[in-house]
């Protein structure tokens, strides 16, 4: 098996109800890239067996390598690096934009 390029484009398929979608992360789209190709290439293998669609899984990837590439911590440079403390702040920053009366 040959080594991924970190940085390369991420690109998986995943075909529902005979409809075809197609979703990509750039680990180069974050201050993070490392961190975003570690988490794509684990999502990959698992995506399809996912039920429902992998869509809102993708937009919370992205979301939360987003949310890290802000800054609002230390940048984590692998997944290894990524904290407890991380996670909680990002699931703190999701929670300013509910709307009040909202329960997950």
């Amino acid at each position: 098996m040959t080594e991924r390029d970190p940085y390369s484009v991420r690109r998986f398929e995943v075909t529902r109800y005979g409809r075809t979608l197609a979703h990509r992360v750039d680990p180069g789209d974050y201050r993070c890239p490392d961190v975003a190709g570690e988490l794509a290439d684990l999502f990959i293998p698992i995506h399809a067996e996912l039920p429902g669609s992998t869509e809102g899984v993708v937009v919370g990837l992205r979301a939360f390598l987003g949310w890290l590439s802000q800054g609002a911590g230390p940048i984590p440079r692998s997944l290894a690096d990524v904290t407890a403390a991380h996670v909680q702040g990002w699931e703190r920053s999701l929670r300013k934009h509910q709307k009040p009366g909202f329960r997950s």
